[in-house]
């Protein structure tokens, strides 16, 4: 390939396989390279419009997503280059960016804020509004035109953008098409092949396995938002998906979490057998991922040896490889039928490696960008030789793979000349067990710099001095630690793409401060527990009750355990949050849980006076079944021959508003006073022929299995009839308002919605007792944040005379059905405030019907 605009043709013919995946945990969002060849046209014809084109620079700023890609392809056609940052980089830096690169197009993602220059904008999720384009006439583009401008520096320092032209990007992926091509054969059966990428697109490896390899294999990517390991493992399992590109950190945080889910893990170290024995002896596990999954692709960062050999054991492959931004990205990587444990893999392509005389890793060859863009202007990237100093310093075995040994710049030059590799102290130290974290730097004089640890604890406030001196006695004699300090927080300062760690930044706090940090200010868990609460400052004492005293509903329970699991990289038990009542108790059970190894046995274990409390109350499993196609065909035949005539014929009917839904593309979420066991009956027969087919109506799921069991044998078998009944004649599913499963139906809705239906809700959360319209709940405004989903809301009137809560059997009456205009959540708006506005929405709709 010459130019990347060689693959638009590929696009177009793979039609409408499924290209994209992109998920929240709660809903999915699935595009086929149709639907990304048409966002491309949108995109390239808005361009032309603003007279874009050539030569010209337009700034990424958003998060993974199949906009992004569309964005991506668009501007290439167009000849525009694309300057791509991390959805998590600062105002100040972009600002930056915009003003150093010369850009004339800002595209962000959610609300964009302002900057001190001005500059055209345009939001990525308004793409689809765009008016469609014509035929693609891709710009004349060589393979020496610059087709992307990424920038590696933060805001510390200059920024300093790497010129990847498309002959660099094309000469990198030429050997990796080729073996796809090798092996197509092999993948047709497991088709498609999906990658999920979490690693974000504004980084060349996050570009390779989300565009370019997904492109060439005829497979697709997935995106998801969440990192915490119980949702990776979630996207794997239910996306099906075969391969996760990751970094390092994240491979470590789910192997914490596979061990605490299922302690054996482990042991089996010296079992014999090949990949499938393993395999089949740890098929729990496997089950866990989903069966169709089978590899990591791993860079970035360095990886532990022992984590390749952990997942190994389990019959799972790690495919590592090296790369940087100015190779764009691949130098080396171990072919999944060759790889080589402890190594980096062969050299890919063209490159040339050599290793310098001081240990430094020096590459050459058409990957490799040869300028930077500085200060706006262009500056070598590579000496006279064509020799790009990688920083890195690494070796070359006996085959000629490549040994990663660490970076030049962290290496500790001790005053006798000896040189001590800061991850080789940082792997002991973190084997200690009772250390969640390490960072190794040379802190003091120069010239006799001493080798210093920071150190996060699994006990806070325990003496760090005590982990060195009794890791001390495992390392050489030049790399023992001689002064240890404790972190002031959950987590060390990260790179915001590859999650590696800033130790120029831990060092500067170590001398700027002069003494060992101590632990200050607010902690994680607190934050998140405030910012569930709607505070963003204040003191929580061990005492604080959860509902009592910071008013915390069900749903601010779910926010906060998705928070503090982002936050500690762990997988938390809903139904253990459920039982806490305090923030003492929550504080020693996240502690208890993100600090627990393999030993201390599984993670839904609780001890003490915990395990006593209350449950949730018994779980359902989501009624998937009433989805089929038979159970379908049945529902619409009962609906269509009785349950709809029956109705209209002894209860009058009055609908207006549903003009309102010609112009709303499902999926919405329907949001009506609940007045009558008839509502959802009402809802129905108001709605046209084609959105009654979409509706899933919320039933709570207590009303057909109450958590307290004081029913008799005949009430239960009673209840149950009527929740099956509900499910195959409505499409009913169970929404649980227990503190314990709320997620659980969070989920279930989102997956409804991702399949096209429209749950409907009843926001009062229990029926009227005397006819009047209740306070709505949050939970409505909670489902349509989360979903992504507008709400449209619906009022019925006169159902409580034909039928209330205290009545046995209906009466004919007059019964009304108004429609509202879909309502959407507004950027940062709260629950609280959100619901309010759906209810006032609701209560116009019952003053007008009044009228």
């Amino acid at each position: 390939m010459e130019t990347l605009l060689e693959l638009l043709p590929r696009i177009e013919q793979l039609g409408l396989r499924e290209a994209y995946r992109h998920t929240n945990g709660y809903r999915t969002w699935r595009w086929s390279f149709a639907d990304l060849y048409d966002g491309i046209l949108r995109f390239s014809a808005y361009l032309a419009r603003r007279e874009l084109g050539s030569g010209q620079r337009v700034v990424l700023w958003a998060g993974n997503r199949p906009e992004w890609v569309a964005v991506f392809w668009a501007c290439l056609a167009r000849g525009v280059q694309v300057a791509p940052l991390d959805r998590q980089s600062s105002q100040e830096f972009v600002s930056r960016i915009v003003s150093e690169s010369g850009a004339a197009l800002l595209v962000h993602s959610g609300t964009c804020p302002r900057f001190s220059e001005p500059i055209d904008t345009f939001a990525i999720e308004a793409l689809g509004d765009l008016p469609t384009g014509g035929p693609l006439e891709p710009a004349p583009v060589r393979g020496s035109d610059v087709a992307q401008i990424v920038y590696t520096s933060g805001t510390t320092s200059e920024p300093k953008g790497v010129m990847h032209r498309h002959r660099n990007i094309c000469a990198n992926l030429d050997p990796i098409r080729l073996e796809i091509e090798r092996y197509r054969w092999l993948a047709a059966p497991f088709q498609p092949v999906r990658i999920l990428d979490i690693l974000p697109l504004s980084h060349l490896f996050g570009q390779s396995m989300g565009i370019y390899v997904p492109l060439l294999l005829g497979g697709s990517a997935v995106f998801t938002t969440k990192l915490h390991p119980a949702a990776i493992r979630d996207a794997i399992r239910c996306q099906r998906v075969s391969v996760l590109a990751c970094v390092p950190r994240i491979l470590g945080s789910l192997q914490a979490d596979v061990r605490r889910q299922f302690p054996d893990a482990d042991a089996d170290r010296e079992s014999p057998g090949g990949p499938l024995q393993r395999w089949w002896r740890h098929r729990d596990i496997h089950r866990g991922f989903g069966l169709k999954f089978w590899a990591f692709v791993v860079g970035g960062a360095k990886l532990d040896p022992r984590a390749e050999a952990f997942w190994s054991r389990l019959g799972l492959l790690v495919i590592q490889g090296y790369g940087l931004t100015e190779t764009s990205p691949v130098v080396a990587v171990n072919h999944p039928f060759r790889a080589r444990r402890g190594t980096l893999g062969e050299v890919v392509g063209s490159h040339e490696v050599r290793i310098a005389a001081d240990g430094e890793i020096l590459v050459r060859g058409d990957s490799v960008v040869d300028e930077y863009l500085k200060d706006g202007q262009a500056v070598p990237a590579v000496d006279d030789e064509g020799w790009f100093h990688t920083g890195d310093l690494g070796a070359l075995d006996d085959e000629g793979r490549l040994v990663f040994l660490g970076r030049k710049k962290d290496v500790i030059v001790l005053s006798d000349g000896r040189n001590v590799h800061p991850a080789d102290i940082e792997a002991v130290l973190v084997a200690d067990g009772q250390v969640k974290d390490a960072v190794v730097v040379g802190y003091g004089r120069s010239a006799s710099p001493r080798v210093h640890a920071v150190l996060i604890l699994d006990n806070p406030g325990a003496d760090p001095w005590a982990v060195a001196e009794r890791v001390n006695p495992r390392l050489e004699p030049h790399q023992r630690i001689q002064s240890a300090s404790e972190w002031p927080g959950d987590e060390f300062p990260r790179t915001a793409s590859t999650l590696k760690t800033q130790r120029g930044r831990v060092l500067k706090r170590l001398v700027s401060e002069r003494r060992p940090p101590t632990r200050s200010g607010t902690s994680g868990l607190d934050a998140a527990l405030l910012a569930a609460t709607g505070r963003s400052a204040g003191h929580l004492s061990a005492d604080h009750r959860l509902a009592e005293d910071l008013g915390m509903s069900s749903l601010e329970r779910v926010d906060m355990l998705a928070s503090l699991e982002d936050t500690y990289r762990v997988s938390l038990n809903e139904e253990q949050l459920a039982r806490l009542s305090t923030v003492g108790q929550v504080r020693d059970w996240v502690a208890s849980q993100s600090g627990r190894s393999s030993r201390d046995g599984p993670a839904s274990t609780l001890r003490g006076p915990l395990a006593r409390q209350g449950s949730a109350g018994p779980r359902v499993r989501p009624p998937r079944w009433a989805r089929r196609r038979p159970v379908r065909a049945i529902r619409r035949a009962v609906r269509r021959c009785l349950v709809l005539p029956l109705f209209r014929r002894y209860i009058p009917l009055e609908v207006s508003g549903a003009s309102a839904l010609d112009d709303v593309t499902p999926p919405v979420l329907f949001a009506a006073n609940h007045a009558s066991h008839l509502d959802t009956v009402a809802v129905l027969a108001a709605l046209p022929r084609d959105w009654r087919r979409l509706l899933a109506p919320a039933a709570s799921q207590q009303h057909f299995f109450p958590s307290s069991g004081r029913h008799r044998l005949g009430e239960r078998v009673g209840m149950t009839a009527l929740y099956w009944l509900a499910c195959s004649l409505f499409n009913a599913y169970p929404l649980s308002q227990e503190v314990g499963q709320v997620r659980d139906s969070l989920r279930y809705t989102g997956e409804l919605v991702s399949a096209g239906f429209c749950p409907l809700v009843y926001p009062e959360g229990k029926m009227t007792p005397d006819g009047a319209l209740q306070p709505f709940r949050p939970g409505i405004a909670a489902l349509s944040q989360r979903l992504e989903a507008t709400v449209v809301p619906v009022y019925l009137h006169g159902l409580y005379e034909v039928m209330s809560r205290h009545d046995s059997w209906p009466r004919p009456s007059p019964v009304g059905v108004a429609f509202g205009a879909p309502i959407a959540s507004r950027e940062g708006e709260s629950y609280t405030d959100f619901a309010k506005r759906i209810e006032a929405c609701i209560r116009s709709l019952q003053e007008g019907m009044r009228r």
